[in-house]
């Protein structure tokens, strides 16, 4: 769809993940226990891509490098994708905002992406607001079936503890794709 060089991607890869991960591809990552597989089913569904792809493991285990390999592996085979932190998506919404309060605007406007990856999802703490915000943000993208990608340290159960049932089914339904990356070894 796009067509962007390797040094572009690198570049939009440095821009979102930090140099570390600016030459982030799948092909550093063996078949991690068929993870690998799992994945690349997800991400072969080229433009007909839909659905919720969740990683969740512990900190230190190569979440967040997947992440930059998918970026890599998509960004030229659909027509957009956003990548945003936990904090950086609460950022980016606090400052857009309007004073009255009314954040679905600017929520809708920042989720408004044929892709959106959302990583380190639960990492920046829990407060009534966020769980508002963190339900509205996955109920838009899981009513429209758009692809989402989130990456977490927290599993099921603890998701359910900490932001409760209707967060936890929509991460972990059953027609999502889920991968636990506590065994994954990564080629870096």
């Amino acid at each position: 769809m796009q067509g962007y060089s390797t040094e572009d991607i690198q570049r939009m890869q440095r821009s979102n993940f930090g140099k570390r991960f600016q030459s982030a591809s799948l092909a550093q990552f063996g078949d991690n226990n068929g993870d690998a597989k799992k994945i690349t089913k997800w991400r072969g569904l080229g433009s007909a891509l839909s659905g919720m792809l969740v990683i969740s493991g512990p900190a230190g285990t190569g979440k967040t490098h997947m992440l930059a390999s998918l970026y890599e592996n998509l960004v030229n085979d659909v027509t957009s994708v956003r990548v945003y932190s936990d904090r950086d998506l609460f950022r980016r919404l606090r400052a857009g905002f309007s004073q009255e309060g009314d954040y679905l605007e600017t929520l809708n406007g920042l989720l408004n992406h044929h892709v959106v990856m959302i990583d380190d999802f639960g990492s920046c703490g829990h407060t009534e607001w966020r769980e508002e915000v963190l339900l509205e943000a996955l109920d838009i993208r899981y009513r429209s079936m758009r692809p989402t990608v989130i990456t977490t340290n927290l599993n099921q159960e603890q998701v359910t503890k900490e932001y409760g049932e209707r967060i936890a089914s929509r991460l972990f339904a059953a027609d999502n794709t889920k991968v636990y990356s506590a065994t994954w070894t990564v080629k870096r």
